[in-house]
């Protein structure tokens, strides 16, 4: 193929694979396996143990998959000390009562459905405001 004033042709380069198409899939298969994951593991370990194992885990797997992927990091200390505050509080909170609630005989299932349909999401906060104006 003719090169017309000899200029340079240009460099075709693969687009990078595009992990965040995934996300939404792999946070539904994650968050849902949770409360199967109580169930299994809250009869033979106290709650808070069984979350502290979970969030050891989890930090052992997502740490070198956020290096990998060059994960933006906290600009701050403040900011960072902002995100372990409520990772901390929802998680903690959340999921805390959540595996106490198995440990104490609620169904797996019921918990899922009880925290899935909380009126605490944004949708619902943003349709109450507005429904009261």
């Amino acid at each position: 193929m003719p090169n017309p004033g000899n200029r340079p042709l240009p460099v075709q380069r693969n687009a990078p694979f595009d992990w965040s198409r995934f996300a939404p899939g792999l946070f539904v298969l994650l968050w849902s396996t949770g409360f199967i994951g109580a169930k299994l593991g809250v009869p033979y370990v106290e709650p808070f143990t069984f979350l502290c194992l979970r969030f050891v885990f989890v930090i052992l797997l997502i740490l070198p998959l956020a290096f990998f992927l060059h994960a933006r990091w906290p600009r701050s200390l403040r900011e960072g000390s902002h995100i372990a505050i409520s990772g901390t509080l929802i998680h903690g909170g959340y999921l805390g009562g959540c595996f106490a609630a198995v440990y104490h005989g609620m169904p797996a299932g019921m918990v899922a459905l009880v925290v899935g349909s909380s009126r605490s999401s944004p949708r619902s906060r943003r349709h109450r405001c507005s429904a009261s104006a």
